[in-house]
């Protein structure tokens, strides 16, 4: 029995006859660095992804902030400019009531000379004692935005019945 190494061994011989073993290994070698490799590929797309996400996250944060500020921007002008028109409206309600009170003033007037000169026929004539509610009475322009209850929307309110109460009374005397 011979140990060892055939004589008639070549290196020629030997890759022939040994080339499964070897083509086998070579093998086994390249598909153990194909999983690392593609385990390192796996590990970095997750990374870059987990990297695209937290980005993202950030930029929706970042919209909904200047979504949040514009809103409280565009809410606070609204609050000013509900402030400056209800202003305006209680001055244009002021003024109005102050002509009511002039106009009733005068009318009242007129009505108490009808008893000293019956013969003129101007102040004989009822209608001629109407009052208009002009303005800001009639056409409601901002009344809305007056808060319900207000001392100001009552006191309009209040304002316009009486004057159609006073209308309603001078066209019950004008039929008679």
């Amino acid at each position: 029995m011979i140990m060892g190494w055939p004589a008639d061994l070549t290196w020629y011989k030997l890759v022939t006859d040994w080339g499964s073993l070897i083509g086998g290994s070579f093998a086994l070698i390249a598909g153990a660095a194909l999983y690392i490799i593609g385990r390192a590929q796996a590990n970095a797309t997750r990374d870059a992804a987990n990297i695209q996400a937290h980005e993202t996250r950030e930029a929706a944060m970042q919209q909904v902030a200047t979504a949040t500020a514009e809103l409280n921007h565009l809410k606070a002008a609204k609050d000013e400019e509900d402030r400056r028109t209800r202003i305006e409206l209680s001055w244009a309600i002021h003024a109005e009531a102050a002509r009511i009170e002039i106009l009733a003033r005068m009318k009242y007037d007129t009505a108490r000379r009808r008893h000293s000169v019956p013969t003129n026929p101007v102040v004989m004539q009822p209608s001629a004692y109407l009052i208009s509610a002009a303005g800001v009475l009639r056409e409601g322009r901002g009344i809305a935005i007056l808060r319900y209850g207000s001392e100001i929307m009552k006191g309009v309110l209040g304002l316009i019945s009486s004057i159609d109460v006073l209308n309603a009374l001078i066209d019950t005397k004008d039929s008679f």
